[in-house]
């Protein structure tokens, strides 16, 4: 929600509705955005326009207002969401599989409930900018038309009087233990498809193994021409089908995800084969 509002909620001289109609009016625009395990506000102005630009990316990093309108909009929206959440059955599946190899005690693995949502007040967001949005903890790059040594000099005295301190912030959660094997079902009778996920705890993006385990997932099921997508598709004539591993970035599960049609019953046995190699990989030599 601070990661909704510290763009909609406006600055203290502007409302979210006044940046709006001027960003639009130079075809410019300053976003912002909090995931897992990272936050942004980023900009992206035509050259003509860059200092104007810069100046709305400054004042909405630095001094966000989080009107209360927004907040409780912001709010909103998630019960949106929260009430939409088992529409799709892709999104239910991934959602179970992170409770099922984290846990529900595990805040990887928890699930956004509306008591939680309706507890944030506007103080909460604030302090939770002030504790994580300070200079030591922000990296700030520029890519684009410019010249590098003018564009430096205009950060820094643009930003020359965002001199907050805070104490460093806390190391994210560890994961918890390795869930038990086994097959877990989440039940949804009003689809046509279905959908496997099948995973482990696995590395983190600064483990030396990272790398490699990425082009792994690629070539096992990064797309059309990995080796799962041509196995189901191809060999086993399903084109409903699509199967594809991918990799996340903090301490979460490295995982393999297939995605079938219900009446059809594909041989599961090369399943066995990719975990022995999955094994494999878990102890590089």
């Amino acid at each position: 929600m601070t990661g909704m509002v510290i763009r909609t909620g406006g600055t203290r001289t502007k409302t979210g509705e006044q940046l709006d109609e001027q960003l639009e009016n130079i075809a410019a625009s300053v976003e912002s955005n909090i995931g897992e395990s990272a936050g942004s506000v980023s900009f992206s102005a035509l050259r003509e326009n860059t200092d104007e630009v810069l100046g709305v990316f400054k004042d909405v990093l630095t001094a966000p207002e989080f009107r209360a309108d927004k907040v409780t909009l912001a709010r909103t929206q998630l019960r949106g969401a929260i009430a939409r959440r088992n529409d799709d059955a892709h999104a239910v599946a991934e959602r179970e599989f992170a409770g099922v190899v984290y846990g529900k005690d595990s805040p990887y693995g928890w699930d956004m409930q509306y008591a939680t949502v309706n507890r944030i007040t506007r103080a909460d967001l604030q302090d939770f900018y002030k504790r994580y949005f300070f200079p030591a903890n922000i990296v700030l790059g520029v890519w684009g038309d410019f010249d590098t040594a003018g564009m430096k000099a205009k950060i820094e005295k643009l930003f020359s009087d965002f001199a907050v301190e805070q104490p460093p912030v806390p190391e994210f959660p560890k994961a918890g233990g390795q869930a038990a094997p086994g097959t877990y079902l989440a039940v949804k009778k009003d689809v046509k498809q279905t959908f496997f996920s099948i995973g482990q705890l696995g590395g983190e993006f600064k483990d030396k193994d990272y790398p490699a385990l990425v082009i792994m997932a690629d070539i096992l099921g990064g797309g059309f021409h990995s080796r799962l997508v041509q196995r189901v598709r191809t060999r086993w004539g399903t084109p409903t089908t699509s199967a594809r591993t991918g990799t996340r970035t903090t301490t979460t599960p490295v995982c393999s995800k297939f995605r079938a049609a219900p009446n059809r019953s594909p041989p599961w046995r090369p399943s066995r084969r990719f975990r022995k190699r999955w094994t494999a990989y878990e102890r590089p030599t």
